[in-house]
């Protein structure tokens, strides 16, 4: 067990295929495991953007994402809940319209934080949803940018 939990944190992705190309791919997805010390690094530089978010007025964060990109932010959200007069987080992974309009009924678009969450930042869904609740923001702000950060790989 020790031998594979080392090629584990070394980062081996022949402990899932044979195959060069699938193991490149993996390969790609096993960031997650310097999490941790990659987010240390920033700690300082994440704690300003948070205070930046609370400054700004933002009562709800809406991460837009799919699957691998929603996941954590969700199971996050659930465990941790949010900080005293921090905005609150909400996680939309779905293009059901009924989930949508629900969601859309009880945010203040003008005062949410939408973070469009995609590993490659060509994922269909979470682009269409950006475009959605950029073009209903296109209503009631001028700069409409303001409300959007994106999560995603260097150079996508």
């Amino acid at each position: 067990m020790s031998e594979l939990i080392k090629r584990l944190w070394s980062k081996d992705s022949s402990l899932w295929s044979r195959d060069k190309a699938t193991q490149a791919s993996i390969a790609n997805r096993l960031g997650w495991l310097d999490a941790a010390h990659f987010l240390k690094r920033r700690l300082e530089e994440l704690n300003d953007f948070a205070r930046d978010v609370r400054r700004q007025g933002f009562s709800q964060v809406l991460l837009l994402g799919m699957g691998g990109s929603s996941l954590c932010p969700h199971l996050f959200s659930a465990i941790f809940g949010s900080a005293p007069r921090f905005p609150h987080l909400l996680v939309l992974d779905s293009t059901d319209p009924d989930t949508i309009r629900q969601l859309q009924s009880c945010t203040n678009i003008a005062q949410t934080l939408f973070i469009m969450a995609s590993k490659s930042g060509t994922t269909i869904e979470p682009n269409c949803l950006f475009k959605y609740f950029y073009s209903l923001l296109c209503k009631v702000k001028d700069n409409p940018g303001e409300n959007f950060v994106a999560i995603t790989d260097p150079h996508s």
